[in-house]
């Protein structure tokens, strides 16, 4: 735990059975995201119940899976999560750039509901840089709001960590640090689940989406 203070990232390796990676594989996906129902989202899989033990006091509060293979393949630029999923739009202080994605609405929020946010990654399938696995700027996170312009000074400051992993790997990290990912460059899957965690409760009758 001193190691992620400093560095913003914390591996548990092998925290998944394999039989339990293989069903939430055989689960699938559509269109290179992972959805309710699939079985991924239940808060009983062993993997969540991982990543809290260590946070108890955090919930989810947001769920996203991801299936980067060919035909959707994407990259993304150095840059912070940022925005997250409430229930209803309410035009409130300190809560801006709203949208809304399949009928869920997301914002981004002060810096002080997002400090202490986390992120958990499980990986169902092995990633490295082939696979356009995700970079990591480690001790990103201690830089608070970096802007879009700024996210790649700033990453390069960093030691760049390359999240290779094997599947039911599980890697949590703040959600303030920088990431980025490259196109995969091989035609095997490659997917993973991230669950955002709060322990915060949002003001001014907002609600997490979870």
């Amino acid at each position: 735990m001193s190691d992620f203070a400093e560095t913003g990232r914390l591996w548990l390796r092998r925290a998944i059975p394999q039989g339990e990676v293989r069903a939430l594989r055989e689960a699938g996906s559509e269109n290179g995201r992972i959805a309710p129902p699939h079985p991924v989202f239940d808060p009983a899989q062993t993997w969540c119940a991982a990543v809290r033990s260590l946070w108890p006091a955090m919930r989810p509060v947001r769920a996203v899976g991801f299936d980067k293979r060919k035909g959707a393949n994407w990259a993304v630029p150095w840059h912070q999560d940022r925005i997250i999923a409430v229930k209803d739009r309410r035009d409130v202080p300190g809560f801006s750039n709203w949208s809304q994605k399949s009928g869920v609405w997301h914002c981004a929020p002060p810096l002080d509901i997002l400090r202490p946010m986390l992120f958990g990654r499980l990986q169902l399938d092995a990633g490295d840089a082939g696979s356009g696995a995700m970079e990591i700027a480690l001790g990103s996170h201690r830089a608070g709001h970096v802007t879009a312009a700024d996210a790649g000074d700033v990453a390069g400051r960093c030691e760049i960590e390359v999240a290779e992993a094997e599947p039911g790997d599980v890697l949590v990290l703040s959600m303030l640090m920088l990431h980025r990912s490259r196109p995969s460059r091989v035609d095997a899957p490659r997917r993973t689940f991230r669950l955002y965690l709060s322990d915060r409760t949002l003001p001014f009758g907002l609600d997490w989406t979870m």
